[in-house]
């Protein structure tokens, strides 16, 4: 259950960049990548720990 319960965040994750991908590149912006934001490190830190 475990298992399938990361599976069902990571698929509302990949979800949700694609969605803010394709709003960003339909309206002309650039797109943020997750690397540049600044709390990017500790939330992968937290997903790999917990």
């Amino acid at each position: 259950m475990r298992f399938n319960a990361f599976a069902l965040v990571m698929l509302l994750a990949l979800t949700s960049t694609y969605a803010s991908w394709t709003s960003a590149r339909a309206r002309g912006r650039p797109v943020v990548l997750w690397h540049q934001l600044r709390w990017s490190p500790t939330v992968i830190l937290i997903l790999v720990l917990a």
